[in-house]
């Protein structure tokens, strides 16, 4: 936000996500506008100057990459829950004002977590706040290392030291499980700190 002052909208992701192939990054950010402009003022504003900061205040998740949407994952998660992006703000648009103003003013993600379960404590708050957008009509493809050609199926867990060898460390059962306590602690609490300036 300090490097580009004009930007609007912010995305976090990681650097095996790509960007929707169909729709230019600045018409997204233009319907972001328009969605929460609209969601926070009730009308949709035609003039600059009509448009006030809360425009910005929201997430959009593309939720179109159906990655892990198998039989399993719709009976444990609901039908309209079974991929993995339907669940976490894993490659979210983040507007200016909501980055600037929650978890009091220090981003729009919590600091705590090391690798996991931030993309789900980023959804349970959007949530919490009503101002979470998902998009299935958008697709940002998450190469993931252990993702398999074949949809539904798992690559082999030795692609990840080839593909990804510095998310070895983070990706292990202790780290997911203690990552997982920190998560239901702190959903269980309200998510402690989330709250906006």
């Amino acid at each position: 936000m300090k490097v580009d002052s004009d930007a609007e909208w912010f995305i976090a992701a990681g650097d095996d996500v790509l960007p929707d192939p169909k729709v230019p990054a600045e018409k997204i950010a233009a319907q972001c506008q328009g969605y929460f402009t609209k969601l926070h003022y009730g009308n949709e504003a035609h003039h600059a100057a009509e448009i006030g900061p809360l425009s910005t205040f929201g997430v959009c998740q593309p939720t179109g990459d159906r990655w892990q949407d198998t039989p399993h994952s719709r009976v444990r998660y609901g039908e309209n829950r079974g991929a993995l992006i339907d669940r976490v703000c894993g490659s979210a648009w983040y507007g200016r004002e909501y980055c600037r103003r929650m978890y009091g003013g220090k981003g729009p993600l919590f600091e705590g977590y090391r690798h996991m379960f931030v993309d789900e404590e980023a959804q349970e708050v959007a949530i919490r706040m009503g101002v979470l957008w998902q998009r299935r009509d958008l697709t940002q493809l998450h190469q993931h290392a252990l993702r398999h050609p074949e949809p539904g199926k798992l690559a082999n867990a030795a692609d990840l030291v080839v593909k990804a060898p510095h998310a070895v460390k983070w990706n292990t059962s202790e780290h997911w499980n203690e990552s997982r306590k920190m998560f239901e602690e702190r959903k269980a609490a309200g998510f402690p700190g989330h709250e906006p300036l």
